[in-house]
């Protein structure tokens, strides 16, 4: 990485003032929660006996986590309003805020139940953070760009039911799926929960953002919220979805978004790059096809085009106008597929 400095577009204050405003309802408490979080900045990868300084901050600390009077949205609080008064730092130097969003299982093991915890996707008990993460691109010195986290600007806390409902015996699993889309508690509207709570933060503070989100936001409803918002995003496609019939073109039966994307386009951009070499096994999401490791030749195209809300969707619009960003290895290695991935 470069060593030239970077522009930073806001104040810089201490680090004491991410709680300065924290409100538990006791000095002392609020006192606690500065002096341990103080320490935990310290050592942000330590555990939490790692990062308490002695066996009395431990205990302090066990206490407070312990205290049915502490509260995670009030810890987070301070943080957020900060985080915000970083972005408008950010936009005011006329500089792009992203909200990224993303969600991370924090689970626990043991044999030991947790009350209040539910189940995650492996074994334990756990919960799952749903979190905007604000950032900006600043300047560096020598003319390049680098990425700077503003902080947190928002998080949902989601606890997964252990008894999850299970479709009724002899019910299909299309009648099933329909029937759990439209579900109050689809998981999947935290998305458009916390994406509308941050559109109105960055009203509030007259920050203008673009939400960035990995594949499971490929979700029409999702799009269409934000759009409808005045908003804008960037998502990792990943969803087939049929395209608007050009009228004056000729009619085609075979008019969706793979097929569209798998066309010819104009390359607007190349970049060189470095792949590590991928294996078919392991994790959740497997490879269809392992990879070799290679430094290659990516093309960058960009094309416009309409999608139309699908049979399954709680949005009311029925097609919505995108900009596609398609990035496809140019040559790949003889027996290999192009990596190729787009976003929306």
């Amino acid at each position: 990485m470069s060593n030239a400095s970077i522009e930073i577009p806001f104040e810089v204050r201490p680090r004491g003032a991410e709680f300065a405003g924290v409100d538990l309802g006791d000095k002392r408490r609020e006192d606690r929660a500065r002096v341990m979080f103080d320490s935990w900045a310290n050592r942000p990868e330590a555990s939490l006996p790692q990062a308490m300084k002695d066996s009395a901050g431990l205990e302090g600390a066990y206490r407070f986590f312990n205290n049915p009077q502490v509260d995670s949205e009030a810890l987070l609080t301070p943080h957020v309003q900060c985080s915000w008064n970083r972005a408008v730092g950010a936009s005011d130097a006329g500089l792009w805020v992203l909200a990224i969003q993303d969600t991370t299982e924090m689970r626990f093991g043991g044999a030991k139940e947790r009350s209040g915890l539910g189940a995650p996707m492996n074994d334990g008990d756990g919960f799952y953070a749903h979190t905007g993460l604000l950032a900006c691109l600043a300047e560096l010195g020598n003319g390049s760009r680098v990425g700077v986290p503003l902080g947190v600007g928002g998080c949902e806390i989601l606890v997964r039911p252990k008894d999850r409902p299970r479709a009724p015996e002899g019910m299909s699993k299309k009648a099933w799926a329909r029937i759990r889309h439209f579900a109050e508690d689809n998981e999947f509207l935290r998305w458009e929960r916390l994406a509308s709570d941050l559109d109105a933060a960055a009203n509030a503070h007259k920050v203008s953002i673009v939400h960035v989100a990995d594949r499971e936001a490929d979700e029409f409803s999702w799009m269409a919220n934000i759009i409808e918002r005045g908003g804008r995003f960037v998502i990792r496609q990943t969803k087939e979805r049929r395209l608007e019939q050009d009228s004056s073109a000729q009619k085609r039966t075979d008019l969706n978004l793979d097929a569209f994307l798998s066309e010819s386009h104009p390359i607007r951009a190349r970049r060189t790059v470095s792949f590590e070499t991928a294996s078919t096994k392991g994790g959740g999401r497997r490879r269809k096809q392992a990879r070799k490791g290679r430094t290659t030749t990516l093309g960058v195209h960009a094309v416009s085009t309409t999608i139309c809300r699908p049979s399954l969707s709680r949005a009311t619009h029925k097609t919505l106008a995108v900009n596609i960003v398609i990035v496809r290895e140019i040559e790949p290695p003889e027996g290999q597929r192009p990596d190729r991935k787009s976003v929306v």
